[in-house]
């Protein structure tokens, strides 16, 4: 697969334009769903901050799922948050829920070198 991207960023996504373009513009994208209420999310947010930052080849985006509800709807991601879900070259390639960092660290490592 082989993922270059230098943004290491977690960008906070509203509108579905928007998250198709940067789909469409980044070849490996990481994005954590999330919900306002939830204090999984508040938990699981730094270790996704710490990810994007140690992860220059992956463009990661945040979308909560109440403001961002049809990009929550379009990806079928509107159940358990946090939620994360692996693109590359805009095609969804793993989704998975829940804050376990080892888990998110493994996923994105893999998702960058394949």
């Amino acid at each position: 697969m082989g993922c270059i991207d230098s943004r290491p960023q977690v960008e906070a996504v509203a509108s579905l334009v928007q998250f198709n373009a940067l789909l469409a513009q980044h070849p490996c994208v990481v994005v954590m769903f999330v919900s306002k209420r939830s204090p999984e999310c508040t938990e699981a947010l730094p270790v996704y901050q710490e990810v994007a930052a140690n992860t220059p080849e992956a463009f990661c985006m945040m979308v909560d799922v109440e403001d961002g509800e049809a990009i929550a709807t379009a990806q079928k991601a509107g159940g358990e948050t946090p939620a994360f879900k692996l693109f590359y070259r805009g095609n969804g390639v793993k989704t998975f829920a829940g804050s376990n960092a080892a888990k998110l660290k493994m996923e994105v490592a893999k998702l960058v070198a394949s």
